[in-house]
């Protein structure tokens, strides 16, 4: 009688690799690499965002801060020909008549007086009133950042 052969299935077992795919010198260096990018992109965002502050705080400067306009003359309101009840320096330019500006008043404007500087009431001036106008000339407007009283009491007053 014929022998039968056994069929057996013979299994290879197959060993897990005793060795890592990425060697812990490997995963140091590239936690340190994402570590030093994370820094760098970080501070070049400090620095952008410091950046626009700055551009920000240079671009805010107050506009009253930058004057082109200093005359000395005479406050006038409600003349002939000027806007209703708007104040106005009636000055001498070389080469031109009296010359009438329109004065804007804010409240930032400081009225400069014998004691002390103090925000400026437009109600208490005086059409006639001798003073000298710090500001911003647009076109025929100054915006005033300083009115400085120039009467014979305040310049009499020295004592």
């Amino acid at each position: 009688m014929p022998t039968k052969k056994s069929k057996t299935k013979t299994t290879k077992t197959v060993k897990a690799s005793s060795k890592p795919v990425v060697s812990s010198n490997s995963l140091t260096i590239i936690v340190v690499g994402v570590i030093l990018i994370g820094i760098v992109v970080g501070y070049n965002q400090y620095l952008v965002r410091k950046n626009a502050e700055y551009q920000a705080a240079i671009n805010a400067v107050d506009q009253k801060t930058i004057t082109n306009f200093v005359q000395i003359g005479t406050l006038a309101k409600n003349s002939a020909g000027l806007k209703k009840d708007t104040w106005y320096l009636n000055y001498n330019e070389t080469g031109l008549s009296a010359v009438n500006v329109e004065l804007a008043f804010d409240k930032e404007t400081v009225c400069q007086g014998q004691t002390k500087d103090k925000p400026c009431d437009p109600s208490k001036l005086k059409v006639g009133q001798n003073v000298k106008i710090t500001g911003n000339i647009n076109g025929s407007r100054v915006t005033v950042s300083a009115l400085t009283n120039l009467t014979a009491s305040t310049l009499t007053k020295t004592k």
